[in-house]
């Protein structure tokens, strides 16, 4: 099913375009198999659809769109990056990894949960040692995390952290910005919509 906008549940996007018109709303990117290698996208709203793409490719296409090349993405501390930190790509979205599935030969087993969305509540009950179900309220259907509890928390726990770290030093640059009227139409920006990206 292809339309302009996914729909709760079982819509289906082969376009790309669709998934980045909402880009800031995207609460969580689990790879699944539907119809191959897929990507669950799950909107702030709750909203959820299918994009018949692999995370990995929407990783990067995301991080081009913000001219960043997803190899060279840092940390919130400016330093390169290493694979089990949380990937920032922007104010708006701050992505702790946890791995969702046990993948078939070279598919991406990591899933991606957005901590920057506000309103980020979420409810974690253990399975068994390894694994979890993580959710943000009793209707949504839960995601299957293959970590403990324990270690799910101290994830977005430090996802949380570097969000944090990432708005301090993005700050810190704007207070060295000498021309007032960038600093009035960045201000601006902010009261309007606190979509800076």
């Amino acid at each position: 099913m292809k339309g302009t906008a996914c729909e709760p549940k079982s819509a289906v996007a082969n376009d790309f375009e669709q998934v980045y018109d909402r880009i800031n709303q995207i609460w969580a990117m689990i790879p699944v198999y539907d119809s191959g290698d897929s990507t669950l996208i799950i909107y702030d709203n709750g909203e959820r659809c299918v994009v018949t793409r692999t995370v990995r490719n929407i990783l990067r296409d995301m991080a081009e769109r913000k001219g960043l090349g997803l190899k060279n993405v840092r940390n919130c501390y400016g330093e390169k990056r290493t694979a089990s930190e949380p990937l920032i790509l922007g104010p708006n979205i701050v992505f702790a990894l946890l791995k969702c599935r046990n993948p078939i030969g070279k598919d991406s087993a990591y899933g991606y949960i957005n901590m920057a969305i506000s309103n980020t509540e979420y409810e974690l009950s253990s399975i068994s040692k390894s694994s979890c179900h993580l959710c943000r309220d009793e209707q949504e259907e839960p995601i299957l995390i293959l970590h403990s509890s324990n270690i799910v928390e101290k994830k977005l726990r430090t996802a949380r952290k570097h969000h944090i770290n990432f708005l301090r030093r993005l700050t810190e640059e704007i207070q060295l910005v000498n021309n007032p009227h960038i600093i009035k139409e960045l201000i601006q920006r902010l009261q309007r919509n606190s979509n800076l990206w």
